[in-house]
């Protein structure tokens, strides 16, 4: 149980392990024992705490904390299944609050439900925490009970630099060229509206015109539907909304490199693949192969190679160079800029390194295997090279993005909660900058810095103590700073 600051009780009921359950949280009046509320849920709910100004209630169990309003009983925020988490702790600014468990106390978004930041220096997880009464203070004693550490919770902000929520659930996001700017779309690879706004705060949107089916890499040109004419699919410049090409009738544009010279389109029956010159219609020539009627495009940084649901063609003569099939197959993949890697994910989660020149020599997929990495446990959806290719980003169903050193192939760091069955964050590399773009199913959109320096000074901001050797070696792969 747990008092508001006005003096209200509330606890949790349950008649388990009788079926069917009936369990939930009830809001009473200790001087009078009248129940002012009582918000029954369909799960075992083990915990209350009231938020600060005592609006909210954080409830839940040891696997999901629901925000709910203390008036209405309305959910909220949901922070989902993320291993078996404790009691909620809120901060004393009401917008936050800390779960801890099997892993380090995390601080979480209570409007979102979403991961905010994931607190270092304390060995294993956490059994215990408190906010030091009248302070930005955390307590937090160690799940085995052989450490105790305080943060200054005052100003953390995790590794977020900007953010915002769109209008679309499921939002689909790309950095226009300058990365000022990000186009968003919703509904995963369905068409559907977008807009244009400023990247870090969503400010200044612009809707677009007509639908978005895909957009490019480069963040240049999209496809989609024109709003003039339903079923007309076009190539579209995304800063100008102006039309450059729009398909024969009964066709759709699936895919457009970053110039516009080179558009990849199917027809209404899906058993004939095109791909034709948009900006002046100089080049058109039938692809000699059949994939499924929704597919994505990853033109290689050149424009000379396009990667298609496994196959690999020539842009200039529409021939086909080599299939990545079998166990190898992937949705999408990646071409390094110097033309030495293809990097592609397979429907069990691992991610796998080629050999390029190999395989364009005729190499088999085995042969020509520089590298298998562990990296998802489901199906990649996709996987990207930063812009200075120092870094390899990929995503896969129900689970967060992931970062990896491009080198040595070590994991860097997550980003987004676990979204949920069948659902999935979307990412964007920033064209110029060390930062990485992640949309949430919700539609929440967040900027996140991946400039070293800076998070070594976000992290070092936030130690309550020295890092140990072996956290160094753990964390920064190497020795202690001097410092």
């Amino acid at each position: 149980m747990d008092f508001s600051a006005d003096g209200l009780m509330s606890y949790r009921y349950s008649n388990w392990p009788e079926v069917p359950l009936e369990s939930g949280v009830r809001i009473v009046d200790p001087l009078s024992g009248d129940v002012i509320n009582s918000f029954p849920f369909d799960e075992e709910i083990f915990f209350t705490q009231w938020s600060p100004d005592g609006s909210r209630l954080a409830v839940g169990n040891q696997a999901t904390i629901h925000v709910i309003d203390a008036s209405t009983g309305e959910v909220m925020s949901r922070l989902g299944e993320s291993g078996r988490v404790f009691r909620p702790e809120w901060l004393r600014d009401g917008d936050r609050y800390v779960v801890g468990g099997e892993l380090p106390p995390r601080i979480v978004d209570a409007a979102t439900g979403q991961f905010v930041l994931e607190l270092a220096g304390l060995a294993g997880g956490s059994f215990d925490y408190d906010v030091v009464p009248g302070t930005d203070l955390l307590a937090v004693a160690s799940l085995s009970g052989d450490g105790v550490a305080i943060f200054d919770v005052s100003e953390i902000g995790g590794t977020e630099i900007g953010g915002w929520v769109s209008p679309f659930p499921d939002p689909r996001v790309r950095y226009t060229p300058d990365g000022a700017r990000v186009f968003v779309g919703g509904g995963n690879f369905s068409s559907g509206p977008y807009l244009v706004a400023n990247a870090l705060d969503g400010a200044d949107p612009r809707e677009g015109a007509g639908t978005l089916d895909r957009f490019n890499d480069a963040g240049t040109y999209i496809t989609g539907d024109d709003a003039e004419g339903a079923g007309s699919s076009v190539v579209r410049d995304v800063e100008t909304d102006q039309i450059i090409y729009r398909a024969p009738a009964g066709w759709r544009v699936q895919g457009v490199n970053a110039d516009a010279s080179r558009a990849i389109m199917n027809n209404e029956s899906c058993d004939q693949l095109r791909m034709v010159s948009p900006v002046d219609g100089s080049f058109s020539v039938d692809l000699d192969i059949t994939v499924q009627c929704d597919f994505v495009v990853v033109f290689s940084p050149d424009g000379e190679l396009a990667y298609l649901l496994g196959w690999v063609f020539d842009t200039s003569t529409g021939e086909v160079l080599f299939n990545v099939s079998g166990d190898y197959f992937s949705w999408s993949g990646g071409f390094s800029a110097d033309g030495s890697e293809l990097i592609t994910g397979g429907f069990g989660g691992p991610l796998f390194v080629f050999d390029l020149p190999a395989l364009l020599g005729g190499a088999s997929l085995d042969d020509a295997l520089l590298r298998e990495i562990a990296a998802h446990d489901a199906f990649v959806l996709t996987v990207e090279l930063s812009p200075d290719e120092s870094m390899v980003a990929s995503v896969s169903w129900n689970e967060p993005v992931k970062i990896w050193d491009h080198e040595t192939w070590e994991p860097l760091g997550e980003f987004g909660a676990d979204p949920g069955n069948d659902r999935a964050h979307w990412f964007a590399f920033h064209p110029h900058l060390p930062q990485l773009m992640v949309s949430s199913p919700d539609g929440t959109i967040r900027i996140h810095t991946l400039d070293v320096d800076e998070l070594m000074s976000i992290a070092e901001s936030k130690f309550s103590r020295a890092m140990t050797n072996e956290e160094c070696q753990l964390y920064l792969r190497g020795p202690c700073p001097a410092s």
